[in-house]
């Protein structure tokens, strides 16, 4: 006797991301460095780019939130795909990855000045919890934008001296 079994819209968006990224792990072993281009990294010199804004990867908070620094901690990541896949990438290359979050606002938002902070922190807990050695570093300087700017680094990783 069989059963019709309905396949919900979940589980095909869990098969669909799960086959993702089994073929990009596979094409990644093979060619890094055109996976990293095809997600918008630069090359410049040795080193890949990226610069992300917050409001992308977490989504645009109601007019006055957050506040303080303790709202931001309970932001969601909003685009994990993104970082699926940059985390796909990671475990089976050559490059270690560095987080960098720009400030936000100029002066008068010292208050403002964490939350960037924060966004990096969340973002290298989630791509460690997936296996992927991180590095956060201190915020250059004041961004462009009203949420703050996260730039990515990817450097090669260079062999241990004998």
């Amino acid at each position: 006797m069989t059963q019709n079994k309905k396949i919900s819209c979940i589980q095909k968006r869990k098969l669909l991301l799960g086959s993702f990224l089994f073929f990009s792990f596979l094409y990644s072993l093979f060619s890094t460095e055109l996976f990293l281009e095809n997600l918008g990294f630069e090359l410049k010199g040795t080193i890949y780019q990226k610069t992300i804004s917050a409001s992308l990867l977490f989504g645009v908070p109601r007019r006055r939130e957050p506040k303080t620094t303790h709202r931001a901690k309970y932001l969601k990541i909003r685009q994990k795909e993104f970082l699926d896949k940059l985390a796909v990438i990671l475990n089976s290359s050559k490059y270690s990855l560095e987080i960098i979050a720009y400030a936000q606002g100029d002066n008068r938002w010292k208050k403002k000045r964490g939350i960037s902070k924060i966004y990096a922190k969340k973002i290298a807990s989630y791509l460690q919890s997936k296996g992927v050695p991180t590095k956060v570093l201190k915020p250059l300087g004041y961004g462009w934008r009203k949420y703050g700017l996260i730039l990515f680094r990817l450097k090669p990783i260079e062999p241990l001296p004998n």
